[in-house]
Order: structure tokens, then C-alpha cells, then sequence
């Protein structure tokens, strides 16, 4: 049976953290190390919130961003939010904010395989402009 990081953002945790050892003393590299659930990052004009995306629904991390950053949210005009988790991708528009589930760069685990999951592996780039929001974004399929 394949691995499944279904349960835990420790996994995760322990890889930022292997990965901020590694590349110590690089210039301009930083690696955020905190275990929680959510990841909210402030650029300028924008907001991003990142989420696996294995619990809260799009709706509900739209509200917990409003309330639990409202200051971030009050002094952005681009509200993102980037979740994985879910076997396709979607774009939603909601309350303000855009919601975007992206592909992964992983195969198909064992819970995959069994619910005859067949997305397409991906990376995706994006750039942010500070003031503007999202200027360009382009796709590789693996």
C-alpha cells in the first residue's frame, strides 16, 4: 500500500524544516517551519492563504481569513487561496477572495488508485505582482 499523508501536518513539518538545514546560509531562502494547518503570506497588494485542503471547504477558509487575519485582509486587494487534496482543479470566486486547487507533482497513491482518481501530475508557477496580483501563471504536465 502507498503512503498516504492524510492525517498530520507534522510529515510536512519535519520536511520544511529538513529542507531549511539544507539550504542554510543560502541568500534570500527562507523556509517556513511552523506546523499549522494554513500558511498566510502578505506580497504587497495581495493576500495568499495556503491549505492541503483535506478539511476546510473553500467557503469556510474564506471566512476563517476574513476573521482570523482581518488586518492582512483589509490591506490587500488580491485574496488567494491555493489547496491541493482534491483530484482536479477548480477556480472559485468567493466572498472576495479567489480559490484555486491545483494539481500535484506526486503519482497516484493507493487512495487514489481505489477511488479511480486519474488528474493529471503538474507543476503550476505563479507571478505575483505587489501591486497588480497575479500577472501570469503557466502549467508543465509531468
Amino acid at each position: 500500500m502507498g503512503f498516504q499523508n492524510r492525517a498530520s501536518p507534522f510529515p510536512t513539518y519535519l520536511q520544511a524544516v529538513g529542507i531549511r538545514d539544507a539550504i542554510a546560509g543560502v541568500t534570500g531562502a527562507e523556509i517556513i517551519t511552523g506546523a499549522n494547518e494554513c500558511f498566510i503570506w502578505r506580497f504587497g497588494a495581495n493576500m495568499l492563504l495556503l491549505d492541503h485542503g483535506d478539511k476546510a471547504k473553500p467557503v469556510r477558509l474564506v471566512t476563517l481569513a476574513a476573521a482570523q487575519w482581518a488586518e492582512i485582509w483589509g490591506a490587500t486587494k488580491h485574496r488567494l487561496t491555493l489547496s491541493g487534496q482534491i483530484h482536479h482543479e477548480t477556480r472559485k470566486e468567493i466572498g472576495g477572495r479567489t480559490f484555486d486547487s491545483i494539481g500535484t507533482i506526486i503519482p497516484r497513491d493507493s487512495f487514489s488508485y481505489s477511488h479511480a482518481y486519474t488528474a493529471t501530475r503538474g507543476l503550476v508557477s505563479m507571478v505575483l505582482d505587489k501591486v497588480k496580483g497575479e500577472i501570469s501563471r503557466n502549467r508543465v504536465s509531468l
